[in-house]
């Protein structure tokens, strides 16, 4: 925070070059995030595989209960939308009917 302000705090031709290397950092660790994201599905799945081939799959039933114990809070909640995976409906206001009020 205090580096922020002292940044702020100094002429525009100063603070230009800063922005940019901060701007190229943050832009560089989104592409890596993104790249990591990208393959995460694979090591879950490579994960699961050995874990099966280690144990069986008897293994994967903790696994589901998981799931089911994660899920099932959420499922509750939604129940008034009709089922679990209907999206979030939102009715819309307006912000001119509270001003007549």
């Amino acid at each position: 925070m205090l580096f922020g302000l002292g940044a702020f705090s100094l002429p525009a031709t100063h603070r230009e070059p800063l922005v940019t290397v901060f701007r190229s950092i943050s832009e560089t660790m989104f592409k890596v995030t993104h790249m990591v994201m990208r393959y995460a599905p694979v090591g879950v799945f490579a994960l699961i595989a050995v874990t099966v081939a280690n144990f069986g799959f008897s293994s994967l039933w903790p696994l589901a209960k998981l799931v089911l114990l994660v899920h099932s809070p959420f499922c509750s909640s939604r129940w008034d939308a009709g089922n679990c995976g209907a999206p979030v409906r939102v009715k819309r206001l307006d912000p001119d009917s509270y001003s007549e009020r």
